[in-house]
Order: C-alpha cells, then sequence, then structure tokens
C-alpha cells in the first residue's frame, strides 16, 4: 500500500525540554532544512502514534502498573544513574506493544519522547533495518529545535548519510549531532517496539552499535521491546549493564487482575457498540472467570475473544461467548504457552465455515487468507482479488467471519491485514493447528500458486515502454507525471509481481514442471520488459539480486534433475545387472 509522504510524522508533541520544540507543524523550517530532512529515506508509519492500521493502542487505565512505573522510574533517572538501555520481553501476545505505546504516550507527556520506531513484519518499510536510524532522526528533528540544528548540520555536510550502511547512519545521524548538545541535559527517549519483527540480521547489528556507542550519549534512554528470539537473546544475555522485564515472568496473579478489568470493561462496551437492547449482566461472573482463566497470560487471546464476541458482522454476543466458553479446556501437563490461544483461533476458524463443508469454500478459504499470511506485502483488497483471481465480493465473504484475527479494510484501497503475528504462526504451524483444512502451509502448494500468478501478471501487464514515456533518454525526475504514468501502466499486483516473483519462486519445491515453463517463457519474452519495469518502480538495485536469486533457484533444480535422471539410469543398470544375472544362473 502506497501513501503520500507527509512532514507531519506524528512523532512530535510537546519538545523534549518541554520549550519551544513541538509537533513537525510547528517548527518553522527554511526550505534548505525542510529539503535536507525530507531527503532523509524513512518508513512513514514507524511512529507510536500513525495512522496506520492495526496501530497499537495504550494500556487500560489502571493496567500494567508496576511495570509502568518501573519503565517511568528508569526513564527518569539522572544521567549515568541506569543502563542506558532497557529491555522488555516476553511472548508473542503479552502485551509488549500496548505497554510500549503507552510509555510513549506517558514520555511524551513529560517532554520527553525523542522518536519510535513500531517494527512489523506484515510492512515492508516496517521491517527494513535500513529505515530505521534515519527515521528516528528525522523524528528527533521534529521532536526538539536543538536536534534539528544539529542533525540538518550534519546533513550539509554529509547528504547522501541516510543511504549509507547501518554504522555510517548511526554515526552520522545520531551520534555526531548528539554530540555536539550538552550532556547534563535531561533524558530523552528512543522506542524501538517489536525489534523480532525487524529482518534478523539487521536487528542484531542494530543492537551491536547501539551498546557499542550509545553510552557516549549520557542523556539518551533506549526502550526495546521483542520475544526472546535467540538472536535477540543473545545478544542482550552479554550485557552486563542492562535494565530488562521478562513479561511472562511477571506473577501470574497481577496480570490475571490486569486482564479481568480490561475483559469486564470491554464486555460492557459491546451493548452499545452493537446496538442491542442487552441486561446488564448478560455475562454472569463466572464466565468472565472462565474468560481470565483462559487468557492466562496472554492479552491478546483476552483482545481476539473481545473481537469475536463483539463481532459486528455477526451480531450476536451471547452466541459467540457461548462458543468460547464451550471449547475444551487445556488441563493436561506440558501444555504450551499457546494452548488456550490456539483453541481460540480453531474455533473462529470453525464459526467462519460454519455454514458449509463445501470442498469450494474451503479452498477459497485457502487460497483468499493464505495469500494475506504469504504474500510478502499486503495487497489492497481490490488488488488482492485480482491477484487470487476471484470478484472483490468474493473475497469480502471469505473474511466475513474472520474480523477477530483479520483486520477488515474499510474501502477496496486498503489491504486486509493480520491482527497479531500469533494468527499467522498458529495458521501455518501443523502441529498447533490441528484441522488440516485450515493449515495454509501447504506452503509449497500456495508458493507455486503465487510464484506462477506472478509471471501471468507480468506476462499480461508488461510490455516495451509500458509507461508511454517514449523517450528513453530521460530520467524518471525529468518526466510530467511520472508517478501517475507508473501507477497507470503498472497496477499494485503487477507491481507486486515484478518485485516478488523471484522470492516465492525460491519457495517452490523442485520439480515442479509449471513454474520451470512459466520461468523458461518469462526469460524468454518478459524479462527485458520487467528490467524496465523496475526502473519505472525505482527497484533497479534489487533487479539483479532478484536474477541471482532465480538462478540459484534454477541450478538447484538442473541438479536435482540431473540426481534424479541418475539415480533412475542406475537402477536401470542395476535392474540389468540382476536380470543379466539370473540368465547366467539359469542356464548354468
Amino acid at each position: 500500500m502506497q501513501h503520500s509522504v507527509s512532514i507531519i510524522t506524528g512523532s512530535g508533541g510537546h519538545g523534549v525540554d518541554g520549550g519551544t520544540g513541538g509537533r513537525a507543524g510547528d517548527v518553522h523550517l527554511h526550505d534548505d532544512r525542510t529539503s535536507l530532512l525530507m531527503s532523509l529515506p524513512r518508513a512513514l508509519y514507524a511512529a507510536h502514534d500513525s495512522v496506520r492500521e492495526n496501530a497499537p493502542s495504550s494500556c487500560l487505565e489502571g493496567t500494567r502498573v508496576a511495570v509502568l512505573e518501573e519503565i517511568l522510574t528508569w526513564l527518569e533517572s539522572a544521567n549515568g544513574e541506569r543502563p542506558p538501555v532497557y529491555w522488555l520481553n516476553g511472548l508473542a501476545g503479552i502485551g509488549k506493544s500496548t505497554i510500549a505505546k503507552t510509555v510513549a504516550d506517558q514520555a511524551q507527556e513529560k517532554g520527553m519522547l525523542g522518536a519510535t520506531f513500531f517494527f512489523s513484519r506484515s510492512d515492508k518499510p516496517l521491517r527494513d533495518p535500513g529505515l530505521v536510524l534515519p527515521t528516528l532522526a528525522f523524528q528527533l528533528a521534529h521532536s526538539d529545535n536543538t536536534f534539528m540544528e544539529a542533525i540538518v548540520d550534519t546533513l550539509k555536510q554529509d547528504p547522501g548519510v541516510g543511504q549509507r550502511g547501518l554504522l555510517s547512519q548511526l554515526q552520522g545521524l545520531i551520534l555526531t549531532p548528539l554530540l555536539t548538545i550538552n550532556p547534563h541535559r535531561r533524558p530523552i527517549l528512543l522506542i524501538l517496539d517489536a525489534l523480532d519483527e525487524c529482518e534478523e540480521k539487521g536487528a542484531a547489528e542494530i543492537l551491536h552499535l547501539m551498546f557499542a556507542h550509545l553510552a557516549r550519549i549520557p542523556f539518551l534512554r533506549v526502550l526495546i521491546t521483542s520475544r526472546p528470539q535467540p538472536h535477540i537473546s543473545s545478544i542482550f544475555n552479554k550485557v552486563p549493564n542492562l535494565a530488562k522485564t521478562v513479561l511472562h515472568d511477571i506473577e501470574a496473579s497481577v496480570v490475571e487482575q490486569d486482564i479481568r478489568l480490561y475483559i469486564s470493561t470491554e464486555l460492557a462496551k459491546i451493548p452499545k457498540k452493537l446496538d442491542l437492547a442487552m441486561p446488564t449482566d448478560w455475562v454472569t461472573e463466572a464466565e468472565k472467570n472462565f474468560l481470565v482463566k483462559k487468557s492466562g497470560k496472554l492479552f491478546i487471546y483476552a483482545a481476539t475473544a473481545i473481537r469475536f464476541i463483539g463481532d459486528d458482522r455477526v451480531q450476536d454476543p451471547q452466541t459467540h461467548l457461548a462458543l468460547i466458553l464451550n471449547t475444551q479446556s487445556l488441563r493436561e501437563a506440558g501444555a504450551t504457552p499457546y494452548a488456550q490461544l490456539d483453541k481460540l483461533y480453531m474455533e473462529v476458524l470453525r464459526n467462519s465455515l460454519s455454514s458449509s463443508n463445501h470442498r469450494e469454500i474451503l479452498r477459497r478459504f485457502q487460497i483468499v487468507v493464505g495469500s494475506i499470511v504469504l504474500l510478502r506485502e499486503p495487497l489492497p483488497l481490490r488488488s488482492l482479488a485480482e491477484f487470487v483471481q476471484y470478484e472483490t465480493r468474493v473475497v469480502e465473504t471469505s473474511l466475513r467471519h474472520l474480523h477477530s484475527v483479520i483486520v477488515p479494510p474499510s474501502n477496496t484501497h486498503e489491504a486486509p491485514r493480520i491482527y497479531h503475528p500469533s494468527f499467522l504462526e498458529f495458521i501455518t504451524d501443523p502441529s498447533r493447528c490441528p484441522m488440516s483444512e485450515f493449515v495454509i502451509v501447504a506452503v509449497p502448494e500456495q508458493e507455486l500458486r503465487h510464484a506462477i500468478r506472478c509471471f501471468e501478471l507480468m506476462a499480461t501487464h508488461l510490455r516495451r515502454d509500458v509507461a508511454g514515456i517514449s523517450d528513453p533518454s530521460l530520467l524518471n525526475s525529468e518526466v510530467d507525471g511520472f508517478e501517475e504514468k507508473v501507477r497507470e501502466a503498472l497496477a499494485p499486483e503487477a507491481q507486486y509481481a515484478c518485485r516478488y516473483w523471484a522470492s516465492h519462486l525460491s519457495s517452490v519445491e523442485f520439480g515442479e514442471r509449471r513454474v520451470v515453463e512459466a520461468l523458461e517463457a518469462f526469460s524468454m519474452r518478459s524479462i527485458l520488459w520487467w528490467f524496465e519495469a523496475m526502473s519505472l518502480l525505482g527497484s533497479i538495485s534489487n533487479a539483479v539480486m532478484l536474477i541471482e536469486e532465480a538462478h540459484h533457484w534454477a541450478v538447484c533444480v538442473f541438479l536435482f534433475i540431473l540426481r534424479a535422471v541418475t539415480e533412475c539410469r542406475m537402477i536401470v543398470m542395476i535392474e540389468s545387472f540382476k536380470k543379466q544375472a539370473n540368465c547366467c544362473e539359469n542356464s548354468v
């Protein structure tokens, strides 16, 4: 989904000194300063208060009190008194992003917020490590005039620093500017939320760089939230001076109290939200207790249950509550932390297909939901329908009863998105999703379908001078109405196919004749047109990498076929030897 660029990032609020610094719209920048800052590459919807779909919400008042107090005490401590980095880690769905969002809001009110980056693996810019530091620098410049002056001065000397490697970015955009500022000033906060959703190698490099260099900026505080993934935990575990909280280690009774308050508050809102005349006691205390118990320490269970019960398309909260209450509880020893959540997801899926067990309905579910789960970038609803080759209304129908796990688009230009990564993991893991008809993977089958569809879309849309520019000597920036020409020539699904066909191809199992034939046809007919399209999309630098990726896959296929042919020949030879031996034995 493409968004327009805005200089107002939503990461401002009061300046970090509580003075004149404010929101981007309140900082009057000279034209050259504006131009320099706008030249920074960045993720437009990384800020904690961005308007992106499925942005995290703040904690319900009265919940997470202890951990919020601990983080704010760490933030407000005198420079050098506490470790500069705070690691909030925990299982998926335990509420890390909600806490990070609340800390950001409170730090902003106190004039201590510098910048935030909320990662999301479902959005390419929000998982790109190369955009993290320029985005933080851009937001820092708009949070305080002093920072703005320092960062702009650096950009005047080196305007291209935002396009360099992570070390150069850190030194040029963060360290060099901030080292010019009074080190005894009040602390300022940077937040990196859901770091585990950043590309793995880049996430590890960002951590190494921060621990190696940020101690030089005594007023800087960095809050990082993540799951305890090995590539992240291995780095944090080697840091001697670290503040941290492990959310899944917090006493169960404390978390239970917070979840109880959340469930009671949200259930009370449902009748008004759905405009239904219902008694105030439509949910009994015993039923609330049951939901609390099933949630365990996972806020995502409670949030998913509330969305399922209050589904505005179904308008039947009591029936949906009964469905959840009637799912069998897991009491066996060794149950995984996600056992109850998985059962809730199963109930949502069963209910989504309860009207029919027809094979075509299940197939449509696999294709539509499988595409939402496995596509490398979300596609707007209309383009998603074109990609999966269904009418838009059919795709909407397929998602009608899944609104508790998939964010429904408000119009055909928005993309449906997964609410939480735990659902993506559930639906692609046969060991967690016991009903095979709901398991989206069969990943190889889905990837094969997506690869072939990419080739079909490129064959349909690509041609010479696809954007009608006619003069090949012109730079893209010299063409009047360039972006509009590209949008008209290449629909979002065609752009997606150009960017990701090789990624899907490399996930296809060897020996698939259809995709080999599609690759051959593409290389014979469309590859030059594809290079032109990649240039129009500003992705020509990625084209070589995609060709290398496809080449590697093709070589592996060739070796696979060669090995298979060799094995067949060996079998034939062995059988021939056996026959000859039998003949000799009989003749004797």
